[in-house]
């Protein structure tokens, strides 16, 4: 099920120049989402490393019946839920909860405190919320958080926003907003009270923090998955992953993504792709410098993986370069390999195999209706404003990339390039006695080159697989 996150979309003048600016050098290593916010339209990701404390609002319109104390207890089990726990009520009965999804995607580097706040009642009606909301808007979301900004309590206590902004930039890391309307029909076939993550615009405030960035959706989503029982996570893990900075790897233009679909960002299944979780800060690959033998443990389970980089590879995620996985079927990928989450399309592979992606996370920095791809040896990185800011410059929806490029593109061992009429299977995955290099995959690599014309000239061969490991031969 696709889920649509606002965003601007910007048409710029292609003038793409590799820049050298007058600035001091800075140490990118470390460079994450959240540390490219500041630079952004955004102004506020989500902190993705650490305790990060995240309101959840149950919204309860008056026109509307009101929430059972089932469905209350349900939101808190998908949020807080334990799914290894069966000899209390915290179980979920059903995959992870989102608290319990991201301690695992980041081998325990972050640690979500969801904090269910009381109901709150706006003052709109469902009715006029989905009149506020139409053509893109935001304004129905805005009514009701300026609302209730001063009147939220939880156990009848008002809430203190400062508990919520755990890296003290005077932004509330983030909130939720569980809605009691949406028939089936009403959000399924209409959109309304749709799943999507957005940004308010809005300046900071270190003494009183402001609700910047926020998710919402209809009660309706935690029922998605097959014997979900009312507390199904999917679509909630998604979002979040927006308001940690994660983009869409679907594509909005209705063509089948470059990314394969299988993965959190895209089909909303399984276990957070290499390049998401690199991005986040939560795992480093280990960069191919020489040829040799290289050994790969499960992604999902480790977090080991490898990369090759280009020319423009800056020694953080935000370059182009190849990341080199072992997928194994197991972990957060498990249910998702067995049970389809939708229609039968979404499903995560079945069996073991290396996955391949070519990863074009560049940065550009948009001045006006211009932008200039940034050489982060030699970049500081600015406070945006309307004319100038910085943004990933490519993206998997073709008509909303800056550079006409691919953000994460899925190298299929079995087909040419992923287009309408194929989704990948087991086969995508390159298997033992596989290989792999770019004069042979040239549909994905023209003149075997990058896409900022540095070349490669490793091939890469799978000399074994088993479900410990895999051995990979680069030479």
């Amino acid at each position: 099920m696709i889920k649509r996150k606002a965003k601007y979309i910007f048409i710029l003048t292609l003038i793409a120049t590799l820049t050298s600016c007058d600035f001091s050098k800075v140490s990118n290593e470390n460079l994450t989402y959240k540390g490219l916010d500041k630079s952004t339209i955004y102004k506020s990701y989500t902190p993705s490393i650490g305790e990060i404390n995240i309101l959840v609002v149950p919204i309860e319109f008056n026109d509307v019946e009101p929430f059972t104390n089932e469905e209350l207890i349900n939101i808190n089990l998908a949020f807080n839920g334990d799914p290894n726990n069966n000899n209390n009520n915290n179980e979920t009965t059903y995959w992870e909860s989102v608290k319990s999804y991201y301690d695992k995607s980041s081998y325990h580097n972050l640690n979500f405190n969801f904090d269910i706040a009381d109901t709150f009642s706006p003052s709109i009606s469902s009715l006029e919320f989905v009149n506020l909301e139409k053509n893109g808007s935001i304004n129905g979301t805005n009514t009701i958080l300026d609302e209730l900004y001063d009147k939220l309590t939880i156990n009848n206590k008002k809430v203190d926003y400062q508990d919520y902004d755990n890296d003290l930039d005077g932004y509330v890391d983030g909130v939720w907003l569980i809605y009691n309307a949406g028939t089936y029909r009403q959000v399924y076939n209409q959109n309304y009270f749709w799943a999507y993550t957005a940004w308010r615009d809005l300046e900071s405030n270190k003494n009183k923090p402001v609700i910047n960035s926020f998710a919402n959706c209809s009660q309706i989503f935690l029922n998605e998955g097959r014997n979900s029982n009312g507390v199904d996570t999917h679509t909630l893990i998604h979002e979040t992953g927006h308001l940690l900075g994660l983009d869409d790897y679907y594509s909005y233009d209705g063509n089948v993504s470059p990314s394969g679909g299988k993965m959190m960002m895209d089909l909303n299944i399984g276990d957070h792709d290499s390049y998401s979780k690199y991005a986040l800060g939560w795992v480093k690959p280990e960069i191919i410098k020489n040829e040799g033998i290289y050994t790969l443990r499960s992604f999902t389970e480790t977090g080991d993986f490898l990369l090759i980089p280009s020319e423009s590879y800056y020694d953080n995620p935000f370059g182009e370069y190849l990341l080199i996985e072992f997928y194994t079927p197991t972990s957060l990928n498990s249910l998702d390999s067995q049970i389809p989450y939708g229609d039968g399309l979404d499903l995560m592979y079945q069996d073991y195999g290396i996955i391949i992606y070519h990863i074009d996370a560049r940065l550009i920095e948009v001045n006006y209706n211009y932008y200039n791809y940034l050489n982060l040896y030699e970049y500081k990185l600015p406070h945006s404003n309307s004319n100038r800011f910085i943004q990933v410059g490519s993206s998997n929806t073709e008509s909303y990339s800056a550079t006409g490029y691919s953000l994460i593109t899925l190298i299929s061992n079995e087909y040419g390039t992923l287009n309408d009429e194929i989704i990948p299977f087991d086969n995508t995955l390159f298997c033992e006695g596989d290989s792999f290099s770019f004069s042979s995959y040239e549909a994905y690599f023209p003149n075997s080159q990058f896409n900022d014309g540095s070349s490669c000239s490793y091939n890469i061969e799978i000399t074994n697989i088993n479900e410990d490991s895999a051995t990979i031969r680069i030479s």
